[in-house]
């Protein structure tokens, strides 16, 4: 495959990540929080959802994937790690990517600032 066909695909994928985020977030967790809408979220309140995020053990997760790979055929269990490694660091250069457009700029281009009212 060329490269300009990688480059289009990838954004395509990268695009629909977005549009899968955005749409969780705005969609259904934001109406969820207001009480617009039950969506079945265990958490009613930011607090909540805030508590229940920070009990999910991402690392504790990996260990235990770590572990059973430890316990698989040599080659196999490589393999295995090498797939998850890879989906897991391209699935965090999606989240990066869509929270690096998110962040509320530090500083104003003077280019951008009305001079005359």
């Amino acid at each position: 495959m060329r490269n300009a066909e990688k480059s289009f695909f990838k954004r395509v994928r990268q695009h629909l990540f977005r549009e899968r985020v955005d749409r969780e977030i705005f969609g259904r967790i934001f109406p969820h929080l207001r009480k617009e809408k039950d969506y079945g979220y265990s958490f009613r309140t930011d607090l909540e959802m805030n508590a229940e995020t920070d009990h999910l053990d991402i690392l504790a997760s990996l260990r235990h994937i770590e572990r059973q790979i430890g316990r698989m055929p040599k080659a196999y269990g490589a393999s295995f790690r090498h797939i998850l490694h890879r989906d897991i660091n391209e699935r965090l250069q999606s989240f990066e990517a869509v929270g690096r457009r998110r962040i509320q700029p530090t500083s104003c281009d003077p280019r951008f600032v009305a001079t005359r009212a």
